[in-house]
């Protein structure tokens, strides 16, 4: 009787586990949806330039300086 109670109480655990990850994986999925759905949506290259910070833009700045000076068009 002990080994069957303590099955039971394993089976009961195991399922409120897997209802958990169940639970978790639904809730990542749908975020994923949202992402996703916001990328097929296209990239609004003027907003992304504004969040590239600003020792970026001068490295980039710096390439084409060098490439205009070695590689005029």
């Amino acid at each position: 009787m002990t080994i069957i109670r303590g099955l039971v109480w394993d089976a009961i655990s195991y399922a409120s586990q897997v209802a958990a990850v169940r639970n978790e994986s639904r809730q990542k999925f749908l975020r994923f949806q949202d992402n996703n759905s916001q990328i097929s949506r296209g990239v609004d290259l003027p907003k992304l330039g504004k969040g590239v910070s600003s020792s970026i833009q001068s490295t980039v700045e710096c390439i084409r300086a060098f490439k205009d000076q070695h590689w005029p068009p």
